[in-house]
């Protein structure tokens, strides 16, 4: 007895290891597959165009097979048989269809509403929900990081993601740099900018992220290095606003504590009463709370506020200044 049941394990560690081969074909190879339905009832066609070899799938019950040589000679060795590459192949077609008719019948509508979060006076929607939104229109496609570049020393960290569909076919890509002063975990945090800016050029939260609007807050535009000086149509004057930005930076950069006494909005000086109501704007929020006291501690600044009594627009007055002494701080 003990003899069959380790001959048993090591059958099934075998057909294991004979799968991941497979997917590991399949992944190398996937570019070249094109799968197309014959028949309702499961019949598939799987052609390679490397090849030219064409080879047929069917199904019986939940069991498919397929007539090409690896399957044939090497796949129906185990039970139950190997999928061969081809057969990953057609899974993977199939759950892609699905997932753009579910799309398509609005069962995966996302509402990015519900999680948006106030940063900068601002909504913006954070990766992790892009990247939820995205799995639910695009389960079958791929999301790959690349480490560009790694400087321990420095603490530079440089990570690209490129999204591909289920065919293979690249979609989108994203680049982002972070520095060791600006987070502990500057790997990690170059990784998930790079997915978040890859999501933005897709569509996802593209309009309530500020991944793709590099310089505007100094009255610049990345993609074009001119000076805004004048309205350009939104009501704002860029280059004015920076000196204000900036000169706000200075003063706390020099008083080394944040206050709010002039931060109020609509009229109001931010005194009132300590209610984080003066303007309607409601009372901060926990994420921007914790948020604004883990700035605080990092760049080691005294509040000189109750800060969980000020509204979400004044959080977010003091989460831009606090950044912007930060990125001052790790340049120089």
């Amino acid at each position: 007895m003990l003899a069959v049941k380790e001959t048993r394990e090591k059958k099934e560690t075998s057909r294991e290891e004979e799968q991941q081969k497979r997917y590991f074909n399949y992944q190398k190879d996937g570019d070249s597959l094109q799968v197309s339905q014959l028949e309702e009832d499961g019949t598939f066609r799987v052609d390679n165009s490397i090849t030219g070899g064409a080879y047929f799938i069917t199904t019986e019950g939940q069991q498919k097979s397929c007539n090409c040589p690896d399957y044939v000679n090497r796949c129906t060795g185990f039970n139950p048989p190997v999928e061969c590459k081809h057969i990953i192949a057609v899974n993977n077609w199939i759950a892609w269809k699905n997932q753009e008719k579910a799309r398509r019948d609005g069962k995966h509508n996302f509402d990015a509403h519900k999680y948006l979060i106030k940063v900068s006076g601002r909504d913006y929607l954070e990766v992790k929900f892009r990247l939820h939104w995205f799995r639910l229109e695009h389960a079958a496609w791929d999301i790959r990081t690349d480490l560009v570049h790694l400087d321990l020393e420095k603490g530079i960290a440089l990570v690209r993601a490129d999204i591909f569909d289920e065919k293979g076919n690249h979609k989108a890509s994203g680049l982002k740099m972070e520095i060791r002063s600006s987070f502990a975990d500057y790997a990690e945090k170059a990784e998930t900018g790079a997915i978040g800016r890859a999501l933005a050029a897709l569509g996802y939260g593209t309009l309530q992220t500020f991944d793709l609007e590099e310089g505007i807050e100094k009255g610049r535009i990345a993609d074009a290095p001119v000076k805004l000086d004048r309205d350009k149509g939104n009501g704002k004057t860029m280059s004015q606003t920076a000196k204000e930005e900036e000169q706000e930076q200075e003063q706390q950069e020099n008083g080394q504590e944040i206050r709010h006494e002039d931060i109020g909005t609509n009229g109001s000086n931010g005194n009132n009463g300590g209610n984080g109501n003066g303007n309607g704007n409601g009372r901060i929020s926990e994420k921007q709370l914790h948020y604004l006291e883990d700035l605080c501690k990092e760049l080691n600044v005294k509040p000189g506020t109750d800060l969980a009594a000020i509204t979400r627009e004044q959080a977010s007055r003091h989460i831009t200044n606090l950044e912007k002494m930060r990125l001052a701080k790790s340049r120089n």
